[in-house]
Order: structure tokens, then sequence, then C-alpha cells
């Protein structure tokens, strides 16, 4: 039986009873971001906050006949300097790649809070045959000025992120902003130079309508379509409370085109929609290395057990 037979996605209430079958390596954590270490792993954020010791980072590794297994990243300290006093990570939200550079990825905080967090980590994560999967802050930057109350708007809050390069070598950072059930998600271009981001543009994200309000974006993707161009998806999530009940959608919303120098990006008039997951708060998405499968998704489902699961393949964009 295939990896993506054994992990079939629950499409049904009942899914909110499946909690992910992980060994006695590390508890299971809400996966509120991830994006691919390897061929053979995923990196995964959850967004503990400041004053919480449980690990910020995790490695989700699918074993054949064992199921999926966390394992936890050390981090020693959340700055350049190897401070450990520094205020760890609080709500980190998203998680991608760096291009070019093989285990280094961009991860965000939600926003500011209290004059706090708000930033943005460049992490390189390494494995020590003593200590583990480890990593270390190799930079740290503001995605946005602090607003003049020291508090990001819940639906200006980062909830994705997916980076690509051109052909200059140029580092573009798209940031998905959550939205609500009164404004619409964003969608943010921005272009890294000298450890700040500029921004370039900013697009609505609506999938309200799809969700009978709730947020629009809770995680971004990024699929190949094509030499250099990719198809932009957008998780959408409402729920009730802690206990529910959950509604998860996934739509492709544009496509983003990079080129020698720059980008093209082209917003859908309407968004489509790829998925639906019902009983379920999915709050990440990123590409699968299994059989039958593109992509998987991982939730928070606040106060029950964690899903991990690949979802069937992803229908050819409509040309």
């Amino acid at each position: 039986m295939s990896i993506a037979s054994k992990f079939s996605l629950a499409l049904c209430s009942t899914a909110l009873a499946l909690g992910l079958a992980v060994p006695a390596l590390a508890d299971p954590a809400d996966i509120s971001g991830m994006t691919n270490l390897n061929q053979n792993a995923i990196i995964t954020v959850s967004d503990v906050k400041a004053k919480s010791d449980k690990p910020r980072l995790h490695i989700l590794q699918v074993k054949d006949k064992k199921g999926a297994q966390f394992l936890p990243i050390e981090v020693s300290a959340w700055d350049i300097k190897g401070d450990s006093s520094t205020q760890k990570a609080s709500d980190l939200e998203a998680i991608c790649q760096v291009p070019g550079r093989p285990y280094h990825f961009y991860a965000f905080e939600s926003g500011y809070w209290k004059g706090g967090s708000g930033r943005a980590f460049e992490i390189e994560v390494s494995h020590d045959p003593y200590s583990g999967w480890i990593a270390r802050v190799v930079d740290v930057f503001n995605p946005f000025p602090m607003p003049n109350d020291g508090m990001t708007p819940d639906h200006l809050q980062i909830e994705g992120c997916a980076a690509l390069q051109d052909g200059q070598q140029n580092t573009y950072i798209l940031l998905g902003l959550r939205g609500d059930s009164s404004h619409a998600g964003q969608l943010v271009i921005t272009r890294l130079e000298n450890n700040k981001l500029v921004e370039l543009e900013r697009k609505n994200i609506d999938l309200r309508n799809f969700l009978n309000g709730g947020r629009s974006c809770s995680d971004l993707n990024l699929q190949p379509n094509g030499e250099n161009k990719f198809r932009i998806l957008s998780v959408g999530t409402t729920d009730e409370g802690d206990l529910g009940p959950f509604d998860s959608v996934i739509c492709e919303v544009g496509t983003v085109e990079i080129k020698d120098k720059g980008y093209k990006l082209s917003m859908l008039k309407k968004p489509v929609q790829n998925y639906r997951i019902n009983g379920l708060k999915v709050e990440s998405l990123c590409s699968y290395f299994g059989e039958n499968s593109d992509l998987c998704i991982g939730t928070d489902d606040e106060a029950f057990d964690v899903v991990f699961r690949p979802l069937p393949r992803l229908q050819k964009a409509k040309k």
C-alpha cells in the first residue's frame, strides 16, 4: 500500500477525531505553517507564544508503516548574536524556503503585539549526530513598520509566505495577510533589499464567499505551472471557536511568473476552488513528495489534535 493510500484525506466531520500518528519523539504540535526541508521531510512552525518553552520548529517525516514523526528542532537563540536572552519567536505563522540556499528558511511572526514581535527570521537548519536537528538564526528583519499603537490588526497579520528569485538574484517574498469576515485577505509582493522588505504591490485575496465569512488566507503555496511560472494557492478557513466547527477551502487566486529581471503577477478575476475540507482548520499547505499527491495540509484545530494529510492530485490549471 502506498504512503498516499495510508494517509488518505478525511473529508467529513469524523476527521476531527483523527490525530497525527506520532511516536514518542515529540508531542504533536499545531502546524501553523510548513514547507519542504528536502525530498523526504517537511519543516513546520507552531504558533506558540513568547513565554512558552515549547519548540517553535519541527521536522515532520513520513515513515512507511510508521506514519508521521515529529522531531523538534532546537534553536539556541533568536538573534544573530546568539543571545539566549532575546525574546523567543512568538506566534510563528508562516515559513518558506530561501531561494538558492538549501536548508535556509524565512519564518514570520504574525505581527506586532504590544510593541514587540513583528519579526521575520532567516534560519539555517542542520543535523547534528549528537543533538539531532538544530537551527541557528542568521538574520532578523521586520517585514512591516510597527503601527502607532504597537499592534498589528488581526486582518493584516501575516499567515503565509513564499519566496522566488529572478535571473539577477533579486529575492521576492510574497506575503499572505489573513483578512477576516469584514476584510479581504491580501497578497503583498515585496523585494528583499539590504535587510528590508520593499513593498512592490498589494492585491486582494477574497475567499469569503466560499466560507460565509472567515479569513481568506491562512497560508500561501506556489505550484509550478510551466517554466518559471507558478500557480498561487491560498487557504481560507473559518471557525466558530476553539471547539469548532471548522471549515477550509483551497483556491487558486492567480499566477506569478519570474523573469530574468523582475516578475509578472496575474490575479484571477474570481478565485477557483481546488479543494473543500470540511471539519478541519487548515493553516498550512506545502508540496508533497509522496505518490499520487502534489500537496499536503497541516491543521491547527485548537482544542483538537493536529492533522497532517496528503491531498489528491491538483487539477490542471484552466486555460
